[in-house]
């Protein structure tokens, strides 16, 4: 379903920010900044 995409998009953005990465780029930005944005 949606909402497994959307946890999965948002704990690997995660774990790439736990491993010391300051920058990421991904085709999902969209859906991680309006996940975030609420």
């Amino acid at each position: 379903g949606a909402g497994d995409r959307d946890a999965l998009v948002l704990e690997t953005l995660m774990a790439f920010k736990r491993a010391g990465c300051t920058g990421v780029l991904t085709y999902h930005a969209a859906d991680a900044a309006r996940l975030l944005n609420g």
